[in-house]
């Protein structure tokens, strides 16, 4: 359900009121980019959430200024819009398509707003908890929307809400293969380098939580791209860095070492003909 939580800010009341009724909203996002704590390390998420609350109980009301927030090129102003959108889907007897237009919105290559994305999402979670675990399937079938929608999934207070670890694995396996299947021409996009460098901490934050993670892990432990050896080496150093016992992670890098590509013999290397060049 959507939480209560109201504007503190008298100024800000009256001029959302303004605003809702049709009115001028000048007075609103002069008002809003004064108190929005940008450009700065700590924007004001405690007003964005609640002005967020405030618009979704609006209903129709609150559409139209809505979708002006999500449009707009402040980043403020859009981090607001979205606190609309998970309001609205934390509510389970929705029927806007919020979490549908979060979607949308998580395919940004601007941190800042893959973060504002992802404490929305963060806040859908911490309202629905397992339920909602299985829409975040429409995530993982895009590099940025993927890394997003981890982020969000495995951060602690969110894995501490949640009791199910079946959706939890089965979202990081999804998000797992499309790292690991990525094209050869992917390979320089943002997505795909995000998604491998975020998987290792993701995967270890899920890891404590629930003891399934590591048993879906180990089988992955046998890849062979290099790339992917990559992610699971790095899993690996994060695990140890964890609550997890000396005894489970260095199972795992036993594991990972045997399946590791043996050495060349070294006894068929003719000397100097390594590294020869073409351009010679």
């Amino acid at each position: 359900m959507v939480q209560s939580e109201s504007v503190k800010s008298e100024r800000i009341q009256a001029a959302l009121e303004v605003a809702l009724d049709g009115g001028e909203r000048r007075a609103l996002f002069d008002l809003l980019e004064r108190a929005s704590g940008y450009p700065g390390p700590r924007p004001n998420v405690d007003l964005a959430k609640a002005l967020g609350i405030r618009l979704a109980a609006e209903g129709k009301r609150a559409l139209p200024l809505t979708e002006e927030l999500l449009e707009s090129k402040n980043e403020y102003f859009v981090r607001v819009g979205l606190m609309a959108l998970a309001a609205r889907a934390a509510n389970p007897a929705d029927r806007t398509g919020a979490l549908t237009l979060l979607h949308d919105k998580a395919d940004e290559s601007r941190k800042v707003a893959r973060d504002a994305v992802t404490d929305a999402l963060i806040h859908v979670l911490l309202a629905r908890g397992d339920e909602v675990v299985p829409s975040l399937a429409a995530f993982t079938d895009g590099f940025l929307h993927a890394y997003v929608a981890l982020e969000a999934l495995t951060q602690r207070q969110v894995l501490d809400k949640l009791s199910r670890h079946d959706e939890v694995v089965a979202r990081l396996g999804e998000a797992f293969d499309l790292a690991d299947q990525s094209s050869r021409a992917a390979e320089r996009a943002q997505g795909v380098r995000l998604l491998r460098e975020s998987l290792p901490k993701q995967i270890a934050r899920a890891a404590v939580r629930f003891d399934a993670v590591l048993g879906w892990l180990e089988p992955l432990l046998a890849k062979k791209r290099p790339e992917t050896r990559t992610v699971l080496d790095e899993t690996l150093a994060a695990l140890r860095k964890t609550s997890l016992s000396e005894a489970s992670t260095q199972r795992l890098r036993a594991a990972m070492a045997e399946s590791a590509p043996k050495p060349r013999d070294p006894s068929r290397i003719v000397q100097g003909m390594r590294h020869r060049s073409k351009g010679r």
